[in-house]
């Protein structure tokens, strides 16, 4: 056999890496063993539904609450933060869970520093009296960064409720609209909710430019909504200072469904947030339509 069918041959029953044992053995992870559960013990771990905010959002879930620009998102996030703080029914006009909530401001701090003055303010909230119980994040950070300050916060005393304002500003990667990051990206927020005090998750997310109000669901990949456990909704009917807005939700909802919740803006002001002339900057508060 001459040196060229030598080659030919030993190329020919050259065994492709991977294709025999004592190629995969050296690579195959340790599988994990998960137990199968009878049926009584799986049902025994059922847990009575439980919620922050009746009939809306429920503890150890995550939601988007998505809405176009001006339809009161920050608005809305400020009301409901203040109204599980204190513990009062009347700041939403539904019944709240009094508790520990966490504020992620990544969009614009200083616009939701004067809202939270002046919602305070109009509100008759005294801020001292709930200096323990609204925690501000005002810094932008990973994900992972952002769950260690909050693991600390929930070892201390549990939370009841994480908002975070908004997804586009939390966002970490370089394209909303690609499914794997944007379905990675929440997944990474899904820890949260297992926190002490398993708090519910509320996402502020933009939807696509001029979204129609049978189209609110978040801007970017599909599996952003895949991921949540609600999408809410929020849709401004009527124009103006004090227009009416709806809460609702739309192509999404782990657990009961509701029907349109009205709010209306009312355009507010505090003597402690003023501009360099000592002018009040009035702002717009969220409340129940009574």
């Amino acid at each position: 056999m001459d040196a060229g069918a030598k080659i030919y041959t030993s190329t020919l029953w050259e065994p492709p890496p991977g294709r025999f044992a004592d190629d995969t053995v050296a690579v195959t992870p340790t599988a994990v063993r998960v137990p199968l559960k009878r049926l009584d013990a799986f049902l025994a771990e059922y847990e009575p539904l439980e919620y922050a905010v009746e009939p809306i959002v429920r503890t150890g879930s995550l939601y988007t609450l998505t809405a176009r620009t001006g339809a009161g998102k920050t608005a809305w996030l400020i009301s409901l933060a203040l109204a599980l703080a204190t513990g009062r029914r009347d700041i939403l006009g539904l019944d709240v869970e009094r508790g520990r909530v966490a504020l992620l401001t990544f969009e614009n701090p200083d616009d939701v520093r004067m809202r939270l003055k002046v919602s305070s303010w109009f509100l008759a909230v005294e801020v001292r009296e709930i200096v323990d119980r609204l925690l501000i994040l005002d810094a932008r950070v990973k994900p992972e960064d952002a769950i260690v300050e909050l693991t600390e916060a929930a070892a201390e005393a549990p939370l009841r409720l994480v908002l975070i304002d908004t997804l586009a500003a939390f966002f970490d990667g370089d394209n909303i609209n690609d499914n794997v990051q944007g379905g990675g990206f929440m997944r990474r927020l899904r820890p949260i909710t297992r926190l002490p005090g398993r708090p519910a998750v509320v996402v502020a997310a933009h939807p696509v430019k001029n979204a129609p109000q049978d189209n609110l669901l978040p801007y970017g990949g599909g599996a952003i909504l895949n991921e949540v456990d609600g999408n809410l909704t929020l849709w401004r009917r009527s124009e103006g200072p004090a227009g009416i807005v709806e809460l609702h939700w739309q192509g999404k909802l782990r657990g009961l469904e509701f029907a349109p919740i009205p709010f209306r803006f009312e355009i507010t002001s505090s003597p402690e947030v003023t501009d360099a002339k000592g002018r009040e900057v009035s702002l717009p508060t969220m409340l129940p339509v009574v």
